[in-house]
């Protein structure tokens, strides 16, 4: 596994283009695994309350992370402590 990037800021939660919950604090680490060719992944945590987790976690759609530098993340809620996993495409 090779480590691309370690992300620490305050983002945004989305669900499309609707704002889900503002200034949440996340630590996420970028990787990839299987040489240069293959598609960067990443998993993290974002401080949200077990209640906001819990919904993200039962959400049927994916979710998206906007970063402090307007990248985008799709994500899923893995953990009611607020871990979060790359969500495939």
């Amino acid at each position: 596994m090779e480590i691309l990037e370690r992300l620490r800021g305050s983002g945004r939660i989305r669900l499309g283009p609707e704002l889900l919950q503002a200034d949440v604090p996340y630590n996420i680490t970028v990787w990839r695994e299987g040489g240069r060719h293959t598609t960067p992944r990443f998993d993290g945590r974002l401080e949200v309350t077990r209640e906001a987790a819990m919904r993200y976690i039962d959400s049927p759609q994916t979710l998206l992370l906007e970063a402090e530098d307007g990248r985008l993340y799709r994500f899923r809620m893995t953990s009611p402590s607020g871990g979060i996993t790359h969500a495939a495409l």
